[in-house]
């Protein structure tokens, strides 16, 4: 971690945006473009750990509370990584630990005087982070509830299936091909897809915003 007084000056901290961008697109796509054994075993809990890497730079700037932000990502992702028998505590850890990290993304993109590309990726993040937060939580719905979804591949290997119907949710594209069965499911789906919605809305408002008022001062 970036705990020294100039941390902003840091490369890794100034580009810490697109290097979430391009640990959380990996974690999405690559694991699942391997599909085998190695992708699963291996690649997968690779990225689980880069995305925790990943998402601690976000909360740099929370000094104080940076250490507990931490400790939670990181119990909630050895709970995973040790078995079934730890697994939902888990999900539910690092899925409060992802919210914490968007979270603290969106106030410090709202804060910015400014819109460059790098804030551009930001937002992009932002929105990503709250799609991967909607497949944790279907996955933990899915492990309570073997039968939550239709067409969803049993226990964990269904991850993958999920995550395609979280993005698939929030963009409101909406095929039928995987379909909520159980009460906690459909209102997971309604809440996924109203704050993906949302956080449109919030974003775009924002940088319009800061656009217009910079461009009025240039003027």
């Amino acid at each position: 971690m970036l705990f020294h007084t100039k941390y902003k000056e840091h490369p890794v901290m100034r580009y810490r945006y697109i290097i979430l961008f391009v640990v959380i697109l990996g974690k999405l796509f690559i694991p699942v473009i391997l599909n085998s054994n190695l992708g699963n075993r291996y690649i997968d809990p690779l990225f689980d750990v880069l995305l925790f890497w990943a998402s601690m730079l976000i909360v740099q700037k929370l000094r104080r509370a940076v250490m507990a932000i931490g400790v939670l990502g990181a119990v909630g992702l050895l709970f995973n990584f040790m078995g079934r028998s730890t697994d939902k505590f888990g999900l539910c850890l690092f899925s409060i630990f992802i919210a914490i990290v968007t979270y603290e993304l969106f106030r410090d993109l709202v804060g910015k005087k400014s819109i460059q590309i790098n804030e551009i990726v930001g937002a992009m993040d932002g929105y990503i982070l709250v799609g991967y937060i909607g497949s944790l939580m279907f996955l933990l719905i899915h492990l309570i509830y073997p039968n939550a979804f239709s067409n969803v591949s049993p226990g964990r290997a269904g991850m993958s299936d999920l995550i395609y119907f979280s993005f698939v949710t929030m963009l409101t594209i909406g095929y039928g091909d995987i379909v909520p069965q159980v009460p906690a499911a459909r209102s997971l789906v309604i809440m996924i897809g109203l704050v993906g919605q949302f956080y449109l809305v919030i974003v775009i408002a924002t940088f319009v915003g800061k656009f217009l008022m910079n461009s009025s001062k240039r003027g």
